[in-house]
């Protein structure tokens, strides 16, 4: 039971260095990152032909280390409003200051300030149609193209997207299904 009980406490030694190292638990340094919070109109079905209203995605976006053609790292907004991601990301922000990237954090539809219908976007299954993570995962290949076609230097920038959680499975996926957007994923 002892040798067990030494085991456990080496791994869990391990697991919290590596959370350390990473920042992962908050901002090491104490400072808060520099970022603005923006709006895109993407479609409310980026699928189908009978509807083309849109509405705003909210997300974030902080050119503070951005040189041209270094990374945007994105992180795949989950089940949550993007701003409890955006304080609480440590690894992001110090991997952005180490290779001079992008970092722009995605609201995930239905979450936060992105209601596709205002109000009544919990009203009846009709509305929560397109409550699915393929919409969500078009969200964000659209903003990311708008990133890109927007700011000074992106457009020929390599995208590695971010998550953990479900986010890390919306990263992953963005990967699989859209492997022109992203050239990787790093899903936690």
């Amino acid at each position: 039971i002892s040798c067990l009980i030494l085991i456990l406490r080496s791994t869990l030694i391990t697991m919290i260095s590596i959370l350390l190292s990473l920042s992962i638990i908050g901002f090491v340094s104490g400072q808060q990152p520099q970022y603005e919070v923006k709006y895109h109109n993407v479609k409310i079905d980026n699928f189908g032909f009978g509807r083309n209203d849109t509405f705003s995605l909210r997300y974030v976006i902080s050119l503070s280390h951005f040189q041209p053609e270094k990374p945007i790292l994105f992180y795949c907004g989950n089940e949550g409003d993007v701003m409890a991601f955006v304080k609480n990301t440590g690894a992001m922000w110090e991997m952005a200051e180490q290779w001079n990237a992008m970092v722009v954090f995605g609201e995930h539809r239905y979450y936060g300030k992105s209601m596709p219908f205002g109000n009544d976007s919990y009203k009846d299954p009709e509305h929560l149609t397109y409550f699915t993570s393929e919409q969500a995962l078009a969200d964000y290949v659209v903003l990311l193209q708008h990133v890109k076609d927007t700011i000074d230097g992106a457009k020929e920038s390599p995208v590695v997207a971010m998550g953990g959680s479900y986010g890390g499975m919306l990263a992953a996926w963005l990967r699989i299904k859209y492997p022109w957007a992203v050239i990787g994923s790093l899903a936690a």
